[in-house]
């Protein structure tokens, strides 16, 4: 298990953008790992002909105010992080919008961890950069923030939802400095089914066993329940248990099915309650 020694927090005009930098700076002091604010300046997407037609002292202003923007949000970064004496740096980029993601993937790719924020649709400043576009193109796992906000400082009482997939094995080892730090720690398999090519005959049992050789004792639960969708089973235990910290792989159907069946990872990231540390 390699610490965190690298993170980096995406920085953005939204409401919910204080809680994910004082996260990010908890955790970056924690792990003593050097944090790194990204803010992206949305570039306008307008034909090449339509641009050249708008006078330069528009696009001057446009430049100004987006300049301005970030200055003020990468100076509260600066501050929080000079604050808790965290050892940080700043990087203000420039991007269309449909690009963004991929911007902030490629910074992504150096740190060990992306701190992102959920999309809010009744913020008008809230990031439209959608997560799950960096975590799917990034390659590194990423920590979402709900935009309700925190109660209290996550990692304290950790769940695992677990599939015996591939895209949850990777969030489970991601997550490894996250579950031995947890004061508990409990594995949800909904509607779990025993078989020799995925959970064992016992469901949960093994990737209990694995854990306690990293010194993480876990609770397993199988909850079934046939009539509940897993992503509403998940939610509500979260809430049942008072869980502050989620550890789920991210789209183990193709996207494209989920986009349009739903799934559990869109149902997540629409409704979390509490920090959701993804992989794919």
């Amino acid at each position: 298990m390699m610490p965190y020694k690298d993170i980096l927090v995406l920085l953005d005009d939204s409401k919910s953008c204080a809680d994910r930098i004082g996260f990010a700076v908890d955790l970056a002091k924690a792990h003593e790992a050097h944090l790194t604010g990204l803010y992206v300046i949305p570039s306008p997407e307008v034909p090449g002909m339509v641009l050249s037609l708008i006078p330069d002292e528009i696009l001057a202003e446009r430049r100004r105010l987006g300049e301005a923007r970030a200055e003020e949000v990468v100076d509260r970064f600066r501050a929080a992080a000079e604050r808790e004496g965290v050892s940080f740096e700043s990087r203000v980029e420039r991007s269309a919008p449909s690009d963004a993601a991929s911007v902030v993937a490629l910074h992504a790719r150096y740190a060990d961890l992306a701190v992102l924020g959920q999309q809010n649709p009744s913020d008008p400043d809230a990031p439209s950069i959608p997560p799950e576009d960096v975590l799917l193109t990034s390659g590194r796992p990423a920590l979402i923030v709900p935009y309700i906000g925190l109660l209290s400082t996550p990692g304290s009482r950790l769940m695992i939802a677990w599939d015996a997939g591939r895209e949850a094995t990777r969030a489970v080892h991601d997550a490894l400095p996250f579950l031995v730090r947890a004061e508990s720690v409990h594995i949800l398999c909904v509607n779990p089914k025993s078989s020799a090519s995925g959970h064992g005959p016992e469901p949960g049992a093994d990737i209990a066993r694995h854990l306690a050789r990293h010194s993480v004792r876990a609770e397993v639960e199988q909850m079934h329940v046939p009539d509940l969708s897993t992503g509403d089973a998940i939610l509500a235990r979260l809430a049942d248990l008072s869980i502050d910290l989620l550890v789920t792989g991210a789209y183990g159907h193709s996207r494209m099915r989920e986009l349009i069946l739903g799934g559990v990872t869109r149902q997540l990231l629409k409704s979390m309650t509490v920090p959701v540390f993804m992989s794919h």
